[in-house]
């Protein structure tokens, strides 16, 4: 979860940071809940991150929306509609 919180923190905002951290026990549940779906791959979920945090780090935020709504999907079975 330390990953996630970094995004969140590297926005800069803290008033989303604050609101993200009160929501940490809905993340906690909701990888337990999913844990099948994300541990059952483990590889491909890895993959996922390393590409997320690529985007991010070339600044390219298009990628990193459509990377992270793809990641969101595959774990969790949200997201908007493939962009």
């Amino acid at each position: 979860m330390v990953f996630h919180s970094a995004f969140v923190d590297h926005a800069d905002n803290a008033l989303m940071s604050a609101t993200y951290a009160r929501l940490r026990d809905r993340q906690r549940f909701s990888l337990t809940h999913h844990t099948g779906r994300i541990i059952g791959d483990a590889d491909h979920t890895i993959a996922d991150h390393r590409a997320v945090l690529a985007a991010a780090v070339a600044g390219d935020t298009i990628e990193f929306t459509r990377l992270l709504d793809a990641h969101q999907r595959d774990s969790y079975g949200t997201g908007g509609p493939h962009l």
